[in-house]
């Protein structure tokens, strides 16, 4: 079983959690705004599952195993990471991107399951 492939069911996730989350706390603007961008992004200016996989797992990799806060910034930067690839980098410049990301990690903090799947992709 490729250990990378739980990124791709918790990126669904995250892209209903977004959209739902968004909705209820009047951020779509932004989001609106990604959207409109990413629609004029040609397919093959936009990084693949597979680079954006590496560039998470890296990214969380690097971060302390002592680090106390470790798990909650795993799954900031792997929500930071997808919402940019998924909406646009332009989206990171967007004044609530990050109370956007918070909400987002809150909602999916809520969920063990997918902390311990993106904690387990950094180990050997």
């Amino acid at each position: 079983m490729d250990p990378l492939s739980p990124l791709d069911g918790i990126a669904e996730l995250i892209r209903r959690k977004v959209a739902a989350e968004s909705l209820n706390k009047g951020q779509f603007q932004a989001l609106g705004k990604a959207g409109q961008s990413q629609a004029k992004t040609t397919q093959s200016d936009k990084p693949n599952a597979d680079a954006i996989k590496h560039k998470v797992v890296t990214q969380i990799k690097g971060i302390s195993g002592d680090d106390p806060k470790r798990s909650h910034k795993a799954v900031t930067l792997f929500v930071e990471n997808i919402l940019a690839w998924q909406f646009g980098d332009e989206l990171r410049n967007d004044p609530g991107f990050s109370e956007l990301v918070e909400n987002v990690v809150e909602v999916l903090e809520k969920e063990p399951a997918i902390v311990q799947q993106l904690i387990a992709l950094t180990k050997p």
